[in-house]
């Protein structure tokens, strides 16, 4: 992201007689200006020794904010996956790149993340005008297949009718906590206490692809869940 007052002007002038004065109309009297504001438009006279003026008013172009775009994450399965895409736009090349781990600690220089396990990380890109993005935390989900033993006791379902994911318990099985992320990591929906939950509605959120996230007393368990159009 770009500093607020990075803008400066350089003025040249030529003609008249020396010496020449300068005045701007937020105070400096120096020829040249600089920690402007981009956006806004400043008043300026230089006048010469036979006090003959010029004035002007530039506009300090504002430039565009220099971003991160996540592109993709591959959530961890077993003992694949861990990778985080990103690419940036109104950077100028060549751009730096700096990752860094849970702790804080700078894993990686490259543009992508791989090969990683579960967990959150930052990314921060710099450009060739010392341009700072801000910081993204993206975070890395274990997606673990579902034990064949829940699944003996708990069924999962979404249904395109209500817009609801369901569950339907067919045997007593202590889930100690529930949530939904997307497939950016970012939680959606959280039930600390999920022990009547019957029934998740999914009518306020977008389509796209979910993950039920489960802790239960035989271990953890993750199921996808599909909200697509049926159109």
């Amino acid at each position: 992201m770009l500093p607020k007052n990075d803008g400066e002007v350089e003025v040249n002038p030529y003609g008249g007689s020396l010496p020449y004065t300068y005045a701007w109309s937020h105070g400096p009297t120096t020829k040249d200006v600089k920690n402007l504001e981009g956006g806004k438009t400043y008043g300026f006279t230089i006048s010469d020794a036979n006090s003959c003026q010029y004035t002007t008013s530039p506009k300090i172009v504002k430039a565009r904010e220099f971003k991160i775009i996540l592109d993709s994450i591959v959530h961890r399965t077993g003992n694949t996956g861990g990778h985080i895409y990103v690419s940036s736009i109104n950077g100028k090349g060549p751009i730096s790149y700096y990752w860094y781990n849970p702790q804080g600690i700078q894993i990686s220089n490259q543009e992508d993340l791989t090969d990683r396990t579960a967990g959150k990380y930052t990314n921060i890109m710099v450009d060739s005008n010392n341009c700072k993005t801000e910081e993204k935390v993206f975070e890395i989900l274990q997606l673990t297949a579902v034990d064949k033993t829940i699944l003996e006791k708990l069924k999962v379902y979404y249904s395109h009718t209500d817009q609801k994911v369901h569950l339907k318990y067919l045997e007593n099985i202590e889930i100690k906590s529930m949530s939904i992320y997307d497939l950016q990591g970012k939680q959606i929906l959280h039930f600390p206490n999920p022990k009547d939950v019957e029934e998740i509605d999914l009518s306020d959120i977008p389509m796209g692809l979910y993950v039920l996230q489960m802790e239960t007393a035989l271990g953890q368990a993750s199921v996808k869940i599909s909200k697509v159009s049926r159109e």
